[in-house]
């Protein structure tokens, strides 16, 4: 069982969606808080969320080069035909 989640979590580690769920989720957690806090400038979220993600690397001994190259796939993919903004 423990090689299957292994092999699990390399292949989720490789790919763009957990890390952009993982920023998403960081965000809107931080952004609760400082609404929670009544705005309280020590709780910016853009830093909160910075800091939640920074110990969700650590703690899954995940390098800043894969959540970096991962994040980097999904800016590259295409925009859909017609939602692009390009000539058509």
């Amino acid at each position: 069982m423990t090689d299957t989640v292994a092999a699990f979590w390399v292949y989720l580690q490789a790919g763009p969606l957990l890390w952009l769920t993982l920023t998403l989720v960081a965000y809107t957690l931080a952004f609760a808080l400082y609404r929670r806090a009544g705005g309280n400038p020590l709780l910016n979220p853009v830093a909160v969320a910075v800091a939640l993600i920074l110990g969700v690397l650590a703690a899954t001994r995940t390098g800043h080069a894969t959540y970096f190259t991962a994040r980097a796939r999904v800016h590259a993919l295409p925009a859909r035909a017609g939602h692009g903004g390009g000539a058509t």
